[in-house]
Protein backbone atom coordinates (compact mmCIF):
# COMPACT_ATOMS: atom_id res chain seq x y z
CA UNK A 1 0.00 0.00 0.00
CA UNK A 2 1.14 3.52 -0.68
CA UNK A 3 -0.33 6.99 -0.95
CA UNK A 4 -4.11 7.23 -0.80
CA UNK A 5 -4.64 3.50 -0.18
CA UNK A 6 -2.23 3.73 2.76
CA UNK A 7 -4.13 6.74 4.11
CA UNK A 8 -7.39 4.85 3.72
CA UNK A 9 -5.95 1.81 5.49
CA UNK A 10 -4.86 3.91 8.48
CA UNK A 11 -8.23 5.67 8.62
CA UNK A 12 -10.04 2.32 8.57
CA UNK A 13 -7.83 1.03 11.41
CA UNK A 14 -8.49 4.11 13.53
CA UNK A 15 -12.21 3.88 12.87
CA UNK A 16 -12.44 0.18 13.74
CA UNK A 17 -10.39 0.68 16.91
CA UNK A 18 -12.97 3.23 18.05
CA UNK A 19 -15.85 0.78 17.50
CA UNK A 20 -15.86 -1.35 20.65
CA UNK A 21 -19.58 -2.10 20.95
CA UNK A 22 -21.29 -4.97 19.11
CA UNK A 23 -23.85 -2.48 17.75
CA UNK A 24 -23.71 1.25 17.23
CA UNK A 25 -26.25 3.80 16.12
CA UNK A 26 -26.08 5.06 12.58
CA UNK A 27 -25.88 8.63 13.85
CA UNK A 28 -22.64 7.88 15.74
CA UNK A 29 -20.78 6.64 12.67
CA UNK A 30 -22.35 8.17 9.58
CA UNK A 31 -19.95 11.14 9.35
CA UNK A 32 -16.93 8.89 9.81
CA UNK A 33 -18.23 6.48 7.18
CA UNK A 34 -18.79 9.38 4.78
CA UNK A 35 -15.18 10.49 5.34
CA UNK A 36 -13.97 6.95 4.61
CA UNK A 37 -16.20 6.86 1.52
CA UNK A 38 -14.70 10.13 0.25
CA UNK A 39 -11.15 8.79 0.64
CA UNK A 40 -12.13 5.49 -1.00
CA UNK A 41 -13.83 7.35 -3.86
CA UNK A 42 -10.50 9.01 -4.69
CA UNK A 43 -9.13 5.52 -5.40
CA UNK A 44 -12.09 4.69 -7.62
CA UNK A 45 -15.81 4.12 -7.48
CA UNK A 46 -15.32 0.36 -7.18
CA UNK A 47 -13.35 0.89 -3.96
CA UNK A 48 -16.09 3.07 -2.47
CA UNK A 49 -18.98 0.83 -3.61
CA UNK A 50 -19.21 -1.34 -0.44
CA UNK A 51 -19.39 1.79 1.70
CA UNK A 52 -22.09 3.24 -0.57
CA UNK A 53 -24.10 0.06 -0.12
CA UNK A 54 -23.71 0.19 3.66
CA UNK A 55 -24.59 3.88 3.83
CA UNK A 56 -27.65 3.33 1.65
CA UNK A 57 -28.84 0.39 3.72
CA UNK A 58 -28.27 2.27 6.96
CA UNK A 59 -30.91 4.85 6.04
CA UNK A 60 -33.53 2.15 6.64
CA UNK A 61 -32.39 1.27 10.17
CA UNK A 62 -30.88 2.84 13.25
CA UNK A 63 -28.24 0.25 14.24
CA UNK A 64 -25.14 -1.07 12.49
CA UNK A 65 -23.26 -4.08 13.82
CA UNK A 66 -19.53 -4.06 14.40
CA UNK A 67 -19.30 -7.30 12.41
CA UNK A 68 -20.93 -5.58 9.44
CA UNK A 69 -18.54 -2.64 9.72
CA UNK A 70 -15.54 -4.99 9.85
CA UNK A 71 -16.76 -6.99 6.84
CA UNK A 72 -17.43 -3.92 4.69
CA UNK A 73 -14.19 -2.18 5.61
CA UNK A 74 -12.16 -5.35 5.04
CA UNK A 75 -13.65 -5.48 1.55
CA UNK A 76 -12.88 -1.79 0.97
CA UNK A 77 -9.29 -2.33 2.09
CA UNK A 78 -8.88 -5.28 -0.29
CA UNK A 79 -10.35 -3.29 -3.18
CA UNK A 80 -8.04 -0.35 -2.39
CA UNK A 81 -5.03 -2.65 -2.40
CA UNK A 82 -6.07 -4.17 -5.73
CA UNK A 83 -6.66 -0.73 -7.24
CA UNK A 84 -3.23 0.45 -6.08
CA UNK A 85 -1.53 -2.60 -7.57
CA UNK A 86 -3.38 -2.14 -10.86
CA UNK A 87 -2.32 1.51 -11.12
CA UNK A 88 1.39 0.81 -10.58
CA UNK A 89 3.50 0.66 -13.71
CA UNK A 90 4.81 -2.82 -14.52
Amino acid sequence: MSGRDDELGFAIERFLESQTDDFTTRSRVVNQLLNLWATAQELGPEVAAPLETLLGASTQRSLISRAELVAVLTEVRALASAAAKASRPS
